[in-house]
């Protein structure tokens, strides 16, 4: 596919796209089988839709399919388009084939509604119904109906259109059940017991007697969930929010600290609306999402902050929503109300204020407080459950850390506990050791604002842990640009769902998923329906180089002038390029008495003369701890110099690779490994302390992997 064309409909650039000779270039297929007419539905621009339409002239879209069988109006489906849906279904019309189109199935079996039900997208699946010739109770190979997935995901506005559009709810699957059956054991059932009563009852439309809750009609086209089978005692659905906080207004005299926080709080509600309405029971929120984070003094953060109290020590439940004293903590109140009216555990990052002197404590500061940046998780009660201050500060010189960093744990009325870290704490020994062996912590929520380097980007750190700690980690970043993304959830370093923001605007994702409270069940890989990963080959950013003015930018607004560009380690950088078919070749990086070894052989598939490097480094890292590093990775154009560039994907497959140093006894192990798309567990082999990481049977393009090591 040609890379300029797939940029300019990823980001909307009408104009470009129609300066290319698209009609010369229709056949073109990405990694996946997909058209251009498929990323054009992927970026949602009604426009770009219309007008790869318009080029196509009178072809049947039924025949433009991608490798699964998905058609454009499938895609729509799954990411939510409903204009670019609507574009389809009109010129399908046009040309006959509307009922065609409409009842397509993939190579699942699974029709474009079905998948509407399945991501919780209401307004696309609405559009369908609308149309006469819907077959509204299509069954996919499994033998489960719309209706079937849409109980099986709890997606209740989905639910109750089906049902009011005549869905047959005693249709059996093929572990012979039926939606009604399914419904019934499910915890939803609770508060909607007249959903599925028999068109026959003498209570006529009492099925449709809804809880108020569930009556607002949310476009959930941000939800991603993964159903699986089980007993539901064994799991729990989790969400995480990939959040940009708003840009502060300073022209407006009505926009102050407490307004601007109370104007995210405000978005929270909407999202923990949104994961509730999944069936979600535990939704977490990212780092500095409240807050923003544009603080260079501690001054500069203190209006932002509220006196949060520790329930560690109070006899009674604290519940901010209702108690008076909270009437001057604006934000811990209204918090705690937004979980009790969802129902939802909130895990949250906000910043704590706890006044002192020295006659308490020898260590309080000048001003007389301690300001910290806070991890708070608030029952479906809307309690505080615990309170964590982050431990390991990175350039936040306006907070304190935790000294000496405490572990804290919080365990659910859904019987999980959960261990609680915030973004930089995830590389120190302490508190995490306490978590893992005092504690024996299997679930961890982290709120984080990662800044992504090619060695440890978010999401793959994320995994790392989960797969070290054999754990389950719902991991909420902030989505500002790729500069700072990546969110997910994992099982055990099994991706149940990801996202990052490949663009440089903030955007924001909702991730839902079903998560073994037993992270050794294994739990099902994400799969292009399942994830927030993204589908077109564009969607993550070829290459960002932030050495220079964009990280500069982002320093001053995010962190002060304290932090230094991750990438000023002075490394060995050993660039090479690769070529098609090469068998076992061998690579060599030494820094500081530290060998650095990357063995690899290509397919046929790759990009010939694609510039890579291996790098290495030993010593101290940049201010922080003593570290080691041995890193293969893409650079981002074939000039030496952007071997350090933040690179998100690549055209070439690997047969296979390993990567290897002589690393200290005594430093920790992050293994991490990189593909397009980033979907797959290549960590699966790899046992906590080992020095070398070695995959095979690569099924995506490879990026890079990484062992970072910290003392």
């Amino acid at each position: 596919m040609d890379y300029s064309l797939v940029q300019a409909i990823k980001f909307g650039h009408i104009q470009i796209v129609k300066n290319h000779d698209i009609e010369s270039l229709n056949n073109s297929r990405g990694l996946s089988g997909e058209s251009y007419l498929h990323l054009g539905v992927a970026s949602g621009n009604e426009a770009i839709v219309r007008y790869l339409i318009k080029i196509l002239g009178d072809v049947d879209l039924m025949t433009i399919k991608d490798h699964e069988e998905l058609t454009p109006l499938h895609w729509a489906c799954l990411e939510g388009k409903h204009l670019a849906l609507g574009a389809i279904l009109e010129h399908s019309k046009r040309i006959g084939r509307l009922e065609a189109i409409l009842n397509s199935r993939d190579v699942s079996g699974e029709s474009p509604l079905y998948l509407c039900c399945l991501n919780g997208f209401y307004n696309g699946a609405k559009i369908l119904l609308e149309q006469p010739s819907i077959d509204i109770n299509i069954q996919s190979n499994n033998g489960n109906t719309p209706l079937h997935i849409a109980v099986i995901n709890g997606h209740m506005n989905c639910i109750e259109l089906l049902i009011q559009r005549g869905s047959l709810y005693n249709i059996k699957n093929n572990n012979n059940q039926t939606s009604k059956e399914l419904w019934l054991k499910s915890s939803l059932s609770n508060n909607n017991s007249y959903l599925f009563y028999s068109k026959n009852d003498d209570k006529k439309n009492d099925f449709l007697n809804f809880n108020t809750h569930y009556k607002n009609n949310y476009n959930h086209d941000d939800t991603i969930i993964n159903a699986d089978s089980g007993n539901d005692n064994d799991y729990y659905i989790g969400a995480v929010l990939e959040y940009s906080p708003r840009i502060y207004n300073y022209r407006d005299p009505n926009e102050t600290p407490l307004a601007y926080v109370l104007g995210n709080v405000k978005e929270y509600d909407e999202y923990a609306r949104q994961a509730a309405s999944q069936g979600a029971q535990i939704i977490v929120f990212p780092e500095y999402g409240l807050l923003g984070g544009a603080f260079a003094t501690r001054d500069g953060v203190f209006p932002y902050l509220e006196i949060i109290p520790d329930p560690s020590e109070s006899s009674s439940p604290i519940i901010p929503c209702n108690g008076d004293e909270f009437l001057n903590r604006t934000i811990l109140q209204a918090l705690s109300c937004i979980a009790i009216k969802n129902k939802i555990v909130m895990v949250v990052d906000m910043g704590d204020l706890q006044y002192c002197n020295n006659e308490t404590d020898s260590n309080c500061p000048s001003d007389g407080r301690f300001q910290y940046n806070t991890q708070v998780a608030f029952s479906q009660k809307g309690e505080i459950l615990a309170k964590y201050h982050k431990s390991h500060l990175y350039g936040e010189s306006y907070f304190n850390p935790s000294i000496p960093p405490k572990p804290v744990v919080f365990t659910t009325d859904f019987n999980v506990t959960f261990g609680m870290l915030i973004c930089f704490d995830i590389l120190f020994q302490e508190p995490q050791q306490q978590l893992i062996q005092n504690y024996s912590i299997k679930n961890l929520v982290y709120s984080t604002e990662w800044v992504n380097v090619n060695y440890a980007y978010a999401r793959e750190i994320q995994q790392s842990w989960s797969k070290l700690n054999n754990a389950n980690v719902l991991a909420a970043n902030i989505g500002s640009t790729s500069l700072v993304s990546g969110s997910g959830i994992y099982s055990n370093g099994n991706f149940l769902s990801s996202f990052l923001n490949p663009t440089t605007k903030p955007e924001n994702k909702l991730l839902v998923s079903r998560i073994p409270k037993d992270p050794s069940i294994q739990a099902p890989s994400v799969n292009r329906k399942e994830s927030g990963v993204p589908k077109d080959p564009s969607i993550q950013a070829s290459s960002v180089n932030y050495k220079e003015s964009n990280y500069q930018a982002f320093k001053h607004e995010s962190f002060g002038s304290s932090v230094e560009t991750p990438t000023s380690i002075n490394a060995t950088i050993v660039p090479f390029t690769i070529e098609p078919n090469q068998v076992n070749q061998s690579i060599t990086s030494i820094n500081n008495n530290f060998t650095c070894n990357f063995i690899y052989s290509t397919s046929s598939n790759v990009e010939s003369g694609q510039l890579y490097s291996l790098i290495s480094f030993s010593g101290f890292f940049n201010g922080f701890f003593y570290a080691q590093l041995c890193s293969a990775s893409r650079c981002g154009s074939n000039d030496p110099e952007s071997c350090f560039d933040n690179v998100f994907e690549s055209q070439s497959i690997f047969e296979n690779a390993s990567i290897d140093g002589n690393f200290y006894d005594d430093y920790r192990i992050y293994p991490t490994v990189t593909t397009y798309p980033l979907t797959e567990n290549y960590l699966k082999n790899y046992n906590l302390g080992d020095y070398s990481l070695n995959i095979s049977d690569i099924k995506e393009y490879f990026v890079g992997m990484s062992l970072f090591a910290i003392q």
